[in-house]
């Protein structure tokens, strides 16, 4: 250090330069490391905006049930973000509507897996075993999503759907008007509860939770169909 320092006296001009070199050298590394960060932001932000596109767009072609078109988007949500809960239920949903049972049960699963705090992941693959007429598992999977949480209001609606295909009355009212008093726009409970007043011959208490479900859901054709009876 001592000899460094005498040379640095002596030779003043050629080490005032190379403070300047080594500090510019210096500037540029630390430019490149924040836009090299700059650049990984931007391409995250791009990937998140891409991926939920590709959920909206899967989710839409779910609903007009078709199924294959559902699945490019899942498939390319995944690409995008392996371990993205809802794109995995979503390609299950898509597999369950083209009849491949194993590979739905496998995608239901994988959700679970990469979303275990994800109330969604129980429901749907809950709603997969009750859709398969397997009710003990589906109802595991409703307690376990509302053990997640305790105010999923379409868990109580299903628990309630469950209930009244188990012949369990008073639990399919209470869960039924559990998710009403969590979502009053559930149609599909008011539905339900209406079918629970109509099979106790309470035609007028039914009629009523008919016309709040088709107040709110006029096109559902089940409960129009319901209600005419």
């Amino acid at each position: 250090a001592e000899r460094v320092w005498r040379w640095s006296r002596r030779n003043r001009e050629i080490a005032s330069l190379a403070a300047g070199i080594l500090l510019l050298l210096v500037c540029v590394a630390g430019a490149a490391l924040w836009g090299w960060h700059q650049s990984q932001k931007v391409a995250a932000t791009r990937g998140e905006l891409a991926s939920k596109l590709a959920l909206e767009g899967g989710q839409r072609l779910l609903d007009e049930k078709n199924w294959r078109g559902a699945l490019s988007y899942f498939d390319y949500a995944m690409e995008l973000k392996p371990d993205l809960a809802a794109a995995h239920y979503g390609r299950g949903r898509a597999h369950e509507g083209l009849g491949r049972f194993d590979l739905a049960k496998n995608d239901f699963n994988k959700a679970i897996e990469v979303g275990p705090g994800d109330p969604e992941t129980y429901f749907h693959r809950g709603a997969f075993h009750s859709r398969r007429r397997e009710f003990e598992l589906a109802a595991a999977d409703y307690e376990e999503a509302l053990r997640v949480n305790p105010a999923h209001a379409r868990t109580h609606l299903n628990k309630g759907i469950l209930n009244r295909d188990l012949e369990r009355p008073a639990d399919a009212m209470n869960s039924f008007s559990e998710a009403i008093r969590l979502d009053p726009r559930l149609a599909r409970a008011h539905g339900g509860r209406a079918l629970l007043l109509q099979d106790e011959h309470r035609l007028e208490q039914a009629l009523r939770e008919f016309d709040i479900a088709i107040g709110i859901a006029p096109k559902e054709p089940e409960l129009l169909s319901n209600r005419a009876k």
